[in-house]
């Protein structure tokens, strides 16, 4: 018996299942698979979608709620109505679509699509006694599936992870001779292992099956491809590799493997029976069966996998595309709401392109919820406060500017038990409030029993049902200067003496733990802050991209939490409320004010500040390196820190704190009187 025969005797998994029974099935690949991903394969496939069970279930964007189940053939209508699929399905299986385009969030399961589908179609060429005679190649050509993945780290793991799944199906293990390599795979056809003595090695020649994974470069170049795996393609053209002024790397690789799968059709009837074929069950007489497949979360509106997708909804079938948008959430249940939760709080705006799967222009508002931005104002809190308490921790944070933009101050701290009142909240954060809470949920009002007017934040009653932080990072200082404005009237340029006057005069009233600045004529700043003799509580940042993501997404985290207390300042509200976000990529992002309009000196002053102070309490080792070597030390700041004058008295400065923020004037206090202390505050 040859080893073909010990093989189709072997390999007892039956040769004309679907995708999805293929997939599942303990002699295939024994993957099991959320209903939405069965969708997605039978779609794939152009199976039969069924419109009797549903089994779909449409999830809130927090993976929390379930909002309705649907049929498949229901969720299809559904990906039509919403404008997320580009063609209706009887046309789409009518058409020659050679490339399938998904645009999906991250943590969508693109994995398992890829190692699903990739399997199914070794599956289906396996069947065949002799591949390249179906599809009418030369004899000896060998057969590829190329995946292409994000540098060489990612193309091994996603390799891994199907070769992994291939070597233990009990339907593919006759078909190996040989062991992998850490990219390729081989697998051998019935008519190679026909009469091929047990042991030895098919002559070279042979018509293997080779699954490769690749690393997005220049110099890939297709070979005989019968389906090619784009994994993350939208995030190619950031990495700005180009071998010439006119083409991008993801055009470049598009043009260098796709062309190879037009060599693949399914043969005609009369081809059939020329060739002593049987057409492949579920596929047409004629019809392509090579195929490109894109899958993706969106990297901003450009590069050819914006433009593929857009163009797919823009002529439909005559693009030979069928595109598709799909959320995390609606893909993947097991992702947990915790995390999208915390995606969510760190930037709304890239979370609805990262998980959303939606294309996000640059230039939107940062901050677009205004319920959670009102509530994290406090009108109790003065911008202009001119000393701190002795027994909390207190952040600065400066932006240096010396002409056009001016030079801002943010003191900050983390306040552990902050009591709100209804004294805490303006208008505007009463009315947002009750709007938000009666959108979140219309039937709110009705589940308590309660009048819809019990749920406002001017209700001490309802305040106190409401699950809030217990501790908040408190912004208790902030303050912008300008070259020809008070108090600096005659400067056209600031002085950096004036300025380190201003911020050592902070110094002095604030038992400031540790300040910083980014590297803007850092080594100047350093050495007159050195002759001054507070270097070690104030200095130099090396802020770069990933820093300022990080002190962005923390600010969006903080406010979107309920965790941070903005003090009640029309100008700062403005200047907040005016910034405009643009993805970077790679799940990065940049904030900063419109151009010619508006300024973000403050606003880069106060993260900053809030990035020491979250650092401190949550023990963030990681900025305890070469800078801010004494964030986290012990050494008392009142004998340590610059030299205090008439403040650094004990006895005076004790007083002044007791006043000022032990007694009635602490906002804490039942009887705190507003009036009263922002004028004492600011007394010298």
């Amino acid at each position: 018996m040859s080893v073909a025969d010990h093989t189709l005797r072997y390999s007892r998994t039956p040769t004309n299942l679907g995708i999805v029974d293929f997939v599942q099935s303990p002699r295939g690949l024994g993957q099991k698979l959320f209903p939405a991903q069965v969708f997605f394969l039978k779609v794939f496939e152009r199976e039969a979608l069924d419109d009797t069970v549903p089994t779909i279930p449409i999830m809130d964007k927090f993976n929390e709620t379930c909002l309705g189940t649907l049929t498949e053939v229901g969720y299809y209508n559904r990906l039509l109505e919403t404008g997320r699929i580009s063609m209706e399905y009887e046309t789409y299986c009518a058409t020659d679509t050679i490339q399938l385009t998904l645009c999906m969030g991250r943590r969508a399961s693109k994995t398992t699509l890829i190692t699903s589908y990739c399997g199914f179609k070794l599956y289906q060429m396996l069947n065949m006694d002799f591949p390249q005679k179906y599809f009418g190649i030369i004899p000896t050509d060998p057969i590829k599936i190329t995946m292409t993945a994000l540098g060489g780290d990612n193309a091994v793991s996603l390799f891994k992870r199907l070769s992994g799944l291939v070597r233990q199906s009990p339907y593919f293990q006759p078909y190996f001779l040989e062991d992998p390599t850490t990219q390729a795979l081989k697998l051998w056809t019935r008519h190679d292992l026909e009469g091929l003595t047990p042991g030895k090695l098919p002559p070279s020649g042979s018509n293997t099956i080779t699954l490769a994974a690749v690393a997005n470069s220049p110099g890939v170049r297709g070979d005989n491809n019968v389906v090619v795996i784009f994994d993350e393609y939208a995030h190619i053209e950031r990495a700005k590799q180009m071998r010439s002024e006119d083409k991008a790397l993801d055009a470049e690789m598009y043009d260098a493997l796709v062309p190879s799968i037009s060599g693949f059709r399914n043969p005609t009837e009369a081809q059939c029976k020329e060739r002593g074929v049987q057409l492949i069950p579920g596929e047409r007489y004629g019809a392509p069966y090579g195929k490109a497949l894109f899958l993706s979360s969106p990297n901003g509106p450009y590069g050819k996998f914006h433009d593929d997708f857009q163009l797919a909804f823009k002529i439909g079938p005559t693009s030979y595309t069928l595109a598709i948008q799909a959320p995390t959430w609606e893909v993947n249940r097991s992702v947990a709401p915790e995390y999208l939760h915390a995606k969510f709080n760190q930037s709304p705006v890239s979370y609805d392109q990262e998980f959303g799967g939606l294309f996000i222009s640059s230039g939107m508002n940062w901050l677009q919820d205004m319920p959670m931005y009102y509530a994290s104002v406090d009108k109790r809190l003065d911008h202009m406060m001119s000393f701190g308490k002795n027994d909390r921790q207190y952040f600065l944070g400066v932006d240096f500017a010396l002409s056009h933009d001016g030079t801002a101050c943010t003191i900050s701290h983390f306040e552990p038990y902050y009591e709100e009142t209804v004294e805490s909240f303006s208008d505007e954060a009463i009315q947002y409030w009750k709007d938000y809470r009666f959108a979140q949920n219309p039937e709110f009002y009705l589940e308590d029993g309660h009048d819809p007017d019990w749920y406002r934040l001017d209700n001490p009653d309802y305040l106190k049902f409401l699950e809030r932080p217990a501790g908040r990072y408190v912004i208790d200082y902030s303050e912008v200067r300008y070259a020809g404005k008070h108090p600096y009237e005659g400067q056209r340029v600031l002085s950096m003496e004036l300025l380190l006057d201003w911020i050592q005069q902070l110094f002095q009233r604030w038992p400031i733990r540790c300040g910083c600045y980014d590297q803007w004529s850092g080594e100047v700043i350093a050495q007159l802050v050195e002759k001054r003799g507070f270097a070690k509580r104030f200095e130099c940042i090396n802020f770069n991209t990933n820093s300022n993501d990080a002190c962005y997404k923390l600010f969006s985290s903080l406010l979107h939490e309920g965790s941070l207390k903005i003090p009640n300042d029309l100008n700062l509200h403005e200047e907040l409320l005016s910034l405009k976000v643009e993805d970077k990529g790679r799940g990065l992002i940049k904030v900063e004010a419109p151009q010619n309009r508006h300024h973000d000196d403050r606003f880069d002053s106060i993260i900053r500040s809030l990035y020491l102070a979250h650092s401190y309490k949550n023990k963030n080792l990681y900025l305890a390196g070469e800078s801010l070597q004494n964030l986290f030390n012990t050494i008392d700041i009142c004998e340590n820190g610059v030299q205090l004058g008439k403040i650094r008295d004990y006895e005076f400065r004790s007083k002044m704190q007791s006043m000022l923020h032990l007694g009635e004037q602490n906002i804490r206090n039942k009887n705190y009187s507003q009036t009263a202390s922002r004028a004492m505050l600011r007394r010298r």
